[in-house]
């Protein structure tokens, strides 16, 4: 095999980060440490995964490109990693992925306030997990040789320097390459499966955030920092924000992106206009909301709470249009159906029911009771609606899955129990008869509702699965252990996982990107 000096160097830097953070470990369990120590350490661990991000993207890059030799990914990494207008050149050229990976590792520059930043995003909450994990790891590793990681880094500058002296040599013969190179060295397709963008929006759990339908770029987040707020992606800006005197639970856009409503633990449902801001506090149940909708074709809002109640407001002017009650324990899921004609709530009560909105007239009924032991026998805990068919699934604490029709009220199905509480359910856009669940365990079903058979279980996370989206002929599944799986369900064996540095709350899908809300606070964007 030939020797290749940059994958050793790679190697032993990532021993060498291993024993630094034990260090930093053993260094933040020292009662007699200072907070200057801990920064020093700290910017150590930095430098190392920048110096290592560095060199992986250098690779990746010298195995990408073919008909170059290795010095030029190398010479046009180190340029972008020690020149910032480099950078705004090529964002410039709409190199994005590229561009912005090697902004964000940029080992010149680190503020104190980053150095913060990464110590709540890797130390925070999950000290004794990291604790464990390092001390697996350095059963395995051996003390790095100092000298012979200062041997290899010279190695590698002198192999780059003789490689680039031979490549100047080929452009004076063919300086045709120049063009080439600066104009589409790196194909701006090329992704990276690491963020593209890492915003710290709250400092506590993003419980919630919406993607305004018009203004795409802006989006809403509520936290357990007690904080409602507005970020306009584009600029990285948070254009509004407003701390309450609880979790902010529920945010969601109206159907024309005029307004905003947020939910807080105490019961409180807030709209405010977004041309100015302006504020309304409805009257309601005062109890914890569960449940926050708009209307899909009109400024309608709709809340389910705590007190098993349903309540309907107009936007526009605050005031209450109707109050659903029957339903025997808190509210656990609800919303419009697709044409914004009928009104569907589940609960902790095992019924999941049907209204009509205007009246407020409960119009069906389904239960075990109800349908001869046909539904659930445990909390009606989500639901999805078909594209097409007036069908709804829903997924209940006992880990089945039951299919409705919603025009006579009929249960057309249920499974066999799953594995654990189901909690997410997604149509696939297609007319096949395939829906996707997730369980509060991490597994992963997909099953035939026609045939009412399972197809697969995938057991790809280890924590609750909490979105599950399908967008452009693929599903996008995220979880409480910070992993993204996508896959197409033709190809369901071809998968392919993100994983986020924290667990993830919330997913938002659109054309070319990503966009995740965590624990951490952070908002990732791939």
């Amino acid at each position: 095999m030939e020797h290749d000096p940059l994958a050793q160097l790679l190697h032993l830097l990532k021993q060498k980060l291993t024993i630094t953070e034990k260090q930093f470990w053993e260094l933040s369990n020292d009662e007699g440490h200072s907070a200057e120590q801990e920064i020093t350490l700290a910017k150590e661990l930095m430098m190392l995964e920048r110096h290592i991000q560095l060199i992986e993207q250098t690779i990746k890059l010298k195995n990408q490109d073919k008909t170059l030799q290795f010095a030029f990914p190398m010479k046009y990494a180190m340029n972008l990693i020690q020149n910032p207008n480099i950078i705004e050149e090529y964002k410039e050229f709409n190199v994005i992925d590229v561009s912005e990976e090697f902004e964000k590792i940029n080992i010149n520059t680190i503020t104190e306030e980053q150095v913060k930043g990464y110590l709540i995003m890797k130390f925070d909450d999950t000290a004794s997990q990291k604790s464990d994990a390092w001390e697996d790891d350095l059963g395995e590793v051996v003390e790095v040789d100092n000298q012979e990681l200062e041997a290899l880094e010279k190695e590698v500058d002198q192999q780059e320097e003789k490689i680039i002296e031979e490549e100047e040599q080929i452009i004076k013969q063919q300086p045709e390459l120049v063009e080439q190179i600066e104009d589409n060295h790196i194909d701006p397709t090329w992704k990276i499966d690491e963020s593209k963008a890492q915003l710290k929006i709250h400092n506590k759990v993003i419980c919630t955030f919406a993607q305004n339908p018009i203004a795409k770029d802006m989006i809403a987040s509520g936290s357990e920092d007690d904080q409602f707020k507005i970020i306009k992606l584009s600029t990285q800006k948070i254009i509004f924000e407003k701390k309450y005197d609880e979790t902010v639970g529920l945010v969601d856009f109206s159907y024309d992106g005029k307004y905003v409503a947020a939910g807080i633990l105490t019961g409180k449902i807030y709209i405010y206009l977004l041309n100015d801001m302006s504020e309304k506090v409805l009257d309601g149940s005062q109890t914890e909301p569960s449940v926050l909708k708009w209307h899909p074709k009109g400024n309608v809002l709709l809340a389910g709470f705590q007190d098993s109640t349903l309540w309907m407001w107009n936007g526009v002017n605050g005031e209450v249009m109707s109050v659903f009650a029957g339903h025997e324990a808190e509210i656990t899921c609800g919303g419009f159906t697709l044409d914004g004609k009928l009104v569907l709530s589940g609960s902790a009560d095992q019924s999941f029911r049907i209204w009509k909105p205007n009246t407020s007239e409960q119009i069906v009924k389904i239960s075990s009771v109800a349908h001869k032991h046909n539904y659930h026998k445990d909390d009606v805990v989500c639901f999805v609606q078909h594209h097409k068919q007036p069908i709804i699934s829903t997924g209940s604490s006992d880990s089945t899955i039951a299919f409705i029709n919603f025009e006579d009220g009929k249960v057309i199905g249920k499974t066999e129990p799953l594995g654990d509480s189901i909690v997410e359910l997604c149509f696939i856009g297609t007319n096949q008869p395939i829906i996707v669940a997730g369980d509060i365990s991490g597994s992963i079903y997909i099953y035939n509702w026609n045939s009412m058979k399972l197809i697969e279980k995938l057991c790809l996370c280890k924590n609750a699965i909490t979105k599950i989206l399908f967008y452009n002929q693929q599903f996008h599944i995220s979880s409480l252990d910070g992993k993204i799986v996508t896959f197409d369900v033709r190809q369901m064996h071809n998968y392919r996982i993100l994983q986020a540095k924290s667990g993830i709350y919330e997913m938002i899908v659109e054309e070319g990107w990503i966009l995740v809300g965590c624990e951490n606070g952070f908002v990732y964007v791939y």
